[in-house]
């Protein structure tokens, strides 16, 4: 599904900017748009992806926990 989602986004983006497939010189706005997709937009997803992070929730008690199921092999109901 990421696979996809990405390559949507990689379309509309290039396709927003230009991209011209078959010739050796792009528009401006082509290089343009390929700069952002190498910059901004990964920033983006990082910062998305830090935030998610910060609200996932896993303390130290409940990494030790899944830690110790781990080695016991018992895993407890969530």
């Amino acid at each position: 599904l990421g696979v996809a989602v990405g390559g949507a986004i990689l379309g509309w983006i290039l396709a927003y900017y230009h991209y011209a497939a078959n010739t050796t010189v792009q528009p401006a706005s082509a290089v343009q748009g390929g700069v952002l997709l190498f910059t901004l937009v990964p920033s983006v997803f990082y910062v998305l992806t830090a935030v998610s992070i910060k609200f996932y929730g896993l303390t130290e008690n409940r990494m030790n926990g899944i830690v110790d199921d781990l080695k016991n092999g018992t895993f407890a109901e969530s």
